[in-house]
């Protein structure tokens, strides 16, 4: 099958959904591009993991029809768990590296 054969291609709301998530794709890489850039990988790393918390709970509430296991509710908490014990490791990381900056200057 050719993707050119595609029979939705021909209708508009078809091509105006997928327009629009390619678009807003690509918006969302730029922002994460721009907030790397703007703020530190650190920063970036804390947003995502919040960001990703907050979309996993809304989740749960706004798809209250969903039916999660014991062995589900297990995998998003140590996933929340991992992400959070990750960043906080970062964090603390850079944080190691900006005090040693400031009181051990490298020669040049």
């Amino acid at each position: 099958h050719s993707l050119a054969a595609y029979e939705s291609w021909q209708d508009i709301r078809f091509v105006t959904v997928l327009s629009g998530n390619v678009l807003l794709g690509a918006a969302l890489s730029f922002l994460l591009f721009l907030c790397t850039l703007v703020n530190s990988p650190v920063t970036t790393l804390i947003v995502g993991n919040a960001k990703a918390i907050v979309t996993t709970a809304l989740g749960f509430v706004l798809f209250g029809e969903i039916r999660l296991t014991s062995i589900g509710l297990l995998g998003v908490i140590i996933n929340t768990f991992g992400g959070v014990l990750y960043s906080l490791a970062k964090h603390h990381e850079s944080f190691v590296v900006q005090v040693a900056s400031e009181y051990c200057p490298v020669p040049q």
